[in-house]
Formats: C-alpha cells, sequence, structure tokens
C-alpha cells in the first residue's frame, strides 16, 4: 500500500543521523518516538526493514507497519498516503544523494539537521513536507524573501528537540566564513508559541542579529528586539532582548565606534512593555525611535510592511522620530498606551 520510496524519503526526513546499510538492505537512524534516550546522538537503534515492512526500535521497543510509521510522522490521511506514494518518482538512490548533499552543508551551529530555507537543492527534497512548505508560506506572508536587511539565510528543523517545526534566524559574525555565533528561533504554530514565541540558543553567549549587514555609509544603528523586525530597517540589529549584554556591548563598540545608537521597539501606543521600557531608556539618556500618533494602530515595523506591501521602512523616518533627554520625555509624555 505504501510505497518503499517515500517510507524511505520519511525515514530521511524524520529519523536523525539516518544511513543504509549494502549489506543487509536495512535502513537505520535515531528512534523519532524515544529518540534513543541518554543514547542520543551516539547510537542508531531504530531499523527500517524493506523486506518485512515494518520498522522496529532496539531501545523502546517500539514496532510500526510502514503505513503507520508514515502516518506518525507526516500527519496525512490513509488517502493522502496513498496519493503520494503513487506520485514517488524519485529512486531510493536519488533519496540518499540529496540526503546526503544537505547534511553536507549544515553548520553544526545550527539546530539539528537544520534545512535553508533559501537553498533550492534542499528544498527540492522538502517538497512534499508540510512544515516546509507553512514555514515557506510564513517567511512569504511576513515578506521575510524581500526585505531591504534579511540576512544571507534562514533555516528550519524538523527534528530538534528544543526547536523543531521553528523558523531558525542565524546570527553571523563579520568575518569572511560568515560563522553562525548564535541564533533564535520563531514558532510556527499555536501549540508551540504557548510555550513560547521566541527561543534562542541555550548555553551560548549572545551575539547580534545583522551585524554583518551594518553599513559604514549610515550614521546610525538601530537596535531591535527581535529579527524579524530588523529585517525591514537598513543598519537595524537584534539583540534578541531589548537590553544589550556585555558582549553585545564590546561588539559595537570595538566595530562601530563611531555610530549613533538608536533602539526601536514596538509601537508604544499599543504595546505596553514597550510604553515602559521606552521610559527606562530615555531616563538613561538613550535615543528611542518614538512612534508618531498616526501610526498607531500598528504593532511593529513588520506589520506596516505586510500590510501596506513595502520592503523598507525609510531609515530617515526612523530618525526623524527619534529623541532623547528632555525632548524624548516630552514626545513620550504624548503617548496614550491602549494596552492596559
Amino acid at each position: 500500500m505504501v510505497s518503499q520510496n517515500l517510507v524511505v524519503q520519511t525515514f530521511f526526513r524524520c529519523c536523525k543521523r539516518p544511513t543504509y546499510k549494502k549489506n543487509t538492505s536495512t535502513y537505520t537512524g535515531e528512534c523519532p518516538y524515544c529518540h534513543e534516550g541518554k543514547s542520543a546522538g551516539k547510537k542508531r537503534r531504530f531499523f527500517y526493514i524493506p523486506e518485512d515492512e515494518y520498522l522496529y526500535c532496539h531501545n523502546c521497543s517500539i514496532t510500526k507497519s510502514t503505513l503507520d510509521f508514515v502516518k506518525d510522522m507526516t500527519g496525512m490521511s490513509l488517502p493522502e498516503i496513498l496519493a503520494e506514494s503513487e506520485m514517488q518518482a524519485d529512486t531510493v538512490s536519488d533519496i540518499i544523494k540529496r540526503t546526503d548533499a544537505y547534511k553536507k552543508s549544515n553548520p553544526n551551529a545550527l539546530p539539528y539537521d537544520s534545512i535553508n530555507l533559501y537553498d533550492e537543492t534542499q528544498l527540492a527534497f522538502y517538497k512534499e513536507n508540510k512544515t516546509v512548505k507553512d514555514a515557506l508560506n510564513f517567511i512569504k506572508n511576513r515578506r521575510l524573501d524581500t526585505a531591504v536587511n534579511k540576512p544571507k539565510n534562514l533555516w528550519l528543523s524538523l527534528v530538534d528537540r528544543v526547536h523543531k517545526n521553528r523558523v531558525v534566524f542565524p546570527f553571523y559574525n563579520l568575518e569572511k566564513n560568515a560563522k553562525v555565533m548564535f541564533y533564535q528561533s520563531r514558532a510556527l504554530y499555536k501549540e508551540d508559541e504557548e510555550i513560547a514565541k521566541y527561543l534562542s540558543k541555550s548555553n551560548s553567549d549572545k551575539y547580534i542579529f545583522n551585524l554583518d549587514r551594518i553599513s559604514p555609509e549610515i550614521d546610525y544603528i538601530f537596535l531591535q528586539e527581535g529579527p524579524i523586525d530588523a529585517m525591514f530597517l537598513r543598519n537595524s540589529v537584534a539583540l534578541a532582548g531589548i537590553h544589550p549584554t556585555e558582549t553585545q556591548v564590546d561588539l559595537l563598540k570595538t566595530y562601530f565606534p563611531m555610530h549613533t545608537l538608536v533602539y526601536v521597539m514596538d509601537n508604544q501606543w499599543v504595546d505596553k512593555a514597550s510604553y515602559e521600557t521606552t521610559k527606562k531608556l530615555l531616563d538613561k539618556e538613550e535615543s528611542v525611535f518614538i512612534w508618531p500618533k498616526e501610526l498607531s494602530a500598528y504593532k511593529d515595523l513588520n506589520e506596516i510592511c505586510t500590510k501596506q506591501k513595502i520592503d523598507e521602512i525609510p531609515y530617515n523616518f526612523i530618525v526623524k522620530n527619534s529623541f532623547k533627554g528632555m525632548k524624548g520625555r516630552l514626545q513620550y509624555s504624548q503617548i496614550k498606551c491602549k494596552q492596559p
């Protein structure tokens, strides 16, 4: 009922470190059900035996038919699986070759088995995967693929324990090798948003998103909390938090000592956290973008761009509406935050 090609493709998508054993004609990888327990990353005890049409884990003892396995991993119904099986034109060797190709291009600094959402070769391998489709739709609907300050790549992991099914924003260094120093992921689905809309790389110092895209021709660096808004403003970076860490401060002072720093947050008219943070920043004599009243209906820069179908907020507009000291406090006093 289920084509071997579809089972193999699902196996390689959903099992960590999948491999094919020619001498036994079997496939093995880390179990997508028990995740190998304490042996994760060390052992592969989940087997697919095409001759017998079943899958078995020697760690948790789970046994699955090929149909149940594909159902569990893809969420597809029986009619969808049958239709997909009929459409499978790629040979098993093609699937294995493409898997090897995309795995070689994945930096270790990213979530496990990350897919480059800007790489057509990798996308071809995952063209029927629902989560990949949802991620691409998310990127398109939020205009992240056309934003003026977009990073070189965006990523997605289907298997990482922490960052699974989340769009991953890489924080590159300033060197030519474009090494990923840090990353933050954004949930695609509501059930994951309820846990946390954004998650950052654990056990790592925060770096600065889009530090590698700062131009010396613009005298300002715009500090934002999250990567998405930073993609729509030239010379804008994200801190993965509104207050810079010591490491982030040192990076800015070392590489861009002559630039003026301006904080750009969510709209103070509609976001209480931004409203309160703005006051604290102004009290510290920092320069802050104060949202004009005529834009009080928008939550953030990304919402302006998606609704107006534009890919850039002119940085001169941000500069014109940025204030500090007494002028900043006077502008701030005119805001009436709508959020209780």
